[in-house]
């Protein structure tokens, strides 16, 4: 008797909107999770994260071990990722992460060590990108208030504006 295992990926589309039903596996905008952070959290390497239009007030950091595609489906004028003046946005440690069409605002990354003090709107620690996104009013307590990028980032057609750091 031969024991036979299957391995199987699972990467797709999944949906965030602030009117969805919140209904696993959140494959359509009708199932969307409200929620982007439990949405970053679950996703595979490879998914795509299709955030519809609004204004998502981060409580904690969107934080991306997994090889991502974040993407705001009506532009960076209508999908807004705020920090709320509290925590740093976005905060990147995949190369292969794309993040495309949202604003990122009101970012802070005023903590005391190395990796929570710089980037405030978003932080790409190991690589990754940034496509037509729109990135203000973030602060920093070290540098790169609106955005900081390490190791071979690429910042591709973004508006960076008002945004500071305190050295």
């Amino acid at each position: 008797m031969a024991i036979v295992s299957f391995h199987t990926s699972w990467a797709q589309d999944i949906h965030v909107s602030l009117s969805g039903g919140n209904v696993w596996p959140y494959d359509t905008p009708e199932k969307a999770a409200t929620n982007i952070n439990r949405a970053v959290n679950i996703a595979p390497s490879g998914a795509s994260i299709l955030v519809h239009p609004g204004t998502y007030v981060l409580t904690n950091s969107l934080v991306i071990w997994e090889a991502l595609s974040i993407i705001g489906v009506e532009g960076a004028e209508t999908t807004i990722l705020d920090g709320n003046d509290e925590v740093q946005c976005i905060i990147n440690y995949n190369p292969a992460t794309v993040i495309e069409g949202v604003t990122v605002q009101h970012g802070r990354a005023a903590g005391d060590t190395e990796v929570n003090t710089a980037g405030g709107g978003i932080a790409l620690r190991t690589g990754g990108v940034v496509r037509a996104c729109i990135i203000r009013n973030n602060g920093a307590r070290y540098s790169g208030g609106g955005i900081y990028a390490w190791n071979g980032s690429l910042i591709d057609s973004c508006v960076i504006q008002t945004n500071t750091a305190e050295q």
